[in-house]
């Protein structure tokens, strides 16, 4: 017997761009549209469009309808059934005002950025380019088991470029702030934080290769956790590719390391009721105390491997079916502060900075990564660094974490991830 499931989106977007005090791009966008999925005898037929009169309507159910034939039958391939939210409380991601912010309203929050810049340092005169984008989103979703769902998100968000110039060299610097309530948005904070980045990094000199202790900014510690969030996707682990295929279980990582992903924490940009499919979310525990406790489940990868849905469906748009990624994955802080945490360093580097993520290998965990730093000697941050790498295997880098400060940061890296600054003992730095 068939079932069916409606999916539809209502997106308001706006987004200006700054360089060099001057905008030179503005977009406002209003993408609306639905999608349809039939499923039957193990095989999935999915159409989607943007016309929502009757004719349409029924036009993208008959197209799913008939590319359903045509589709791969697994098992796996199914609609969720409703299953009971345990709690309502007010997750605190949407603010309406959001909604009602004019193009005129981001170019002066993208002055707070360039103002608050400019009084960091004196190389800085004003930020190479600023963006600043807002939007909100409504969902629905009803299916042949589950009774109509609507979601409703805001969120606001910064970034800026900076530059150094202190007349012998350049140094360069980006950093971003995100927030889903206009309060807690801080232009002027994304501003200070670029310049200060670029300013602390001029006089930079290279250092010798060596195996060293390093210190990973919470960017920098988010920026890897970011890459580690495809591997605890279930459909990399069926598929096997990811380092962790087949170690549910085991320890993968320093005893110290817990890894959470929680779909309900209040005030966060991707928190939800439910997820793409209509399963509630929850908080999953993903590496406890370094031992890996469980992958990022949607409904068909949960059948496929004998396991319960974490709620972790998403959909990039109401174009794709659903796919499985985190919602705020973040790694649990511990309870030393950051310049405790340096102090007990005699010689090491605080990394700021790093390029290449993106060249990192899913599969193996193999990494080699250009940073940029900060020495420290004796306890204490003494002279900036450049022109070095970070090489090492992912499983090896998280098993020499040696401390974890209290101190996490948010920021939306393909997901939204949190992660604090975090002490790892032995990594190879080449000069």
């Amino acid at each position: 017997m068939a079932c069916g499931e409606v999916f539809l989106s209502a997106a308001d977007y706006q987004q200006i761009i700054i360089r060099r005090g001057q905008v030179t791009d503005t977009k406002t966008s209003l993408n609306k549209g639905y999608s349809v999925r039939v499923v039957e005898a193990g095989k999935a037929g999915f159409a989607y469009s943007t016309d929502l009169s009757n004719a349409g309507i029924n036009r993208t159910i008959d197209h799913a309808q008939k590319v359903l034939p045509y589709g791969d039958s697994e098992a796996a391939n199914m609609l969720p059934t409703r299953k009971i939210q345990p709690w309502q409380k007010s997750l605190h991601n949407f603010d309406r005002r959001i909604k009602d912010l004019t193009v005129a309203d981001l170019i002066n929050f993208a002055g707070d950025i360039e103002e608050a810049a400019g009084r960091v340092h004196k190389s800085i005169k004003d930020p190479e380019s600023v963006g600043i984008s807002a939007g909100t989103e409504e969902t629905y979703l009803v299916s042949t088991h589950i009774p109509l769902l609507k979601e409703t998100f805001s969120y606001i968000g910064g970034n800026a470029n900076c530059i150094g110039d202190d007349g012998r060299q350049r140094a360069a610097a980006s950093y971003m702030g995100y927030a889903c309530d206009l309060d807690d948005f801080q232009p002027a904070t994304i501003g200070s934080e670029t310049a200060r980045r670029a300013s602390v990094l001029l006089g930079a000199t290279t250092i010798t290769s060596g195996r060293r202790e390093i210190v990973l900014d919470p960017y920098v510690s988010c920026q890897f956790l970011g890459f580690m969030a495809p591997l605890f996707s279930a459909e990399n682990g069926f598929k096997a590719k990811s380092p962790l295929t087949g170690k549910l279980g085991q320890s993968m990582a320093s005893p110290i390391l817990t890894i959470v992903d929680d779909g309900l924490m209040p005030g966060r940009i991707a928190s939800s009721y439910y997820d793409a499919e209509g399963v509630p979310t929850r908080k999953t525990v993903v590496v406890d105390k370094g031992t890996f406790q469980s992958y990022l489940y949607n409904t068909g990868y949960a059948l496929k491997l004998g396991a319960e849905s974490t709620g972790n469906a998403s959909r990039v748009s109401y174009k794709t079916p659903p796919a499985i990624s985190p919602s705020n994955l973040y790694i649990l802080p511990g309870k030393t502060d950051k310049n405790g945490l340096v102090k007990l360093i005699d010689h090491g580097l605080y990394v700021l900075n790093v390029m290449g993520m993106h060249t990192a290998n899913p599969v193996s965990g193999d990494f080699s990564l250009g940073v940029q730093g900060i020495l420290i000697e004796k306890g204490e941050l003494t002279k900036p660094v450049k022109g070095i790498t970070l090489t090492g295997n992912l499983i090896d880098f998280l098993n020499n974490i040696s401390s974890i400060a209290d101190d996490p940061q948010f920021f939306l890296l393909n997901a939204h991830i949190g992660a604090p600054t975090i002490h790892v003992s032995d990594v190879m730095v080449g000069g």
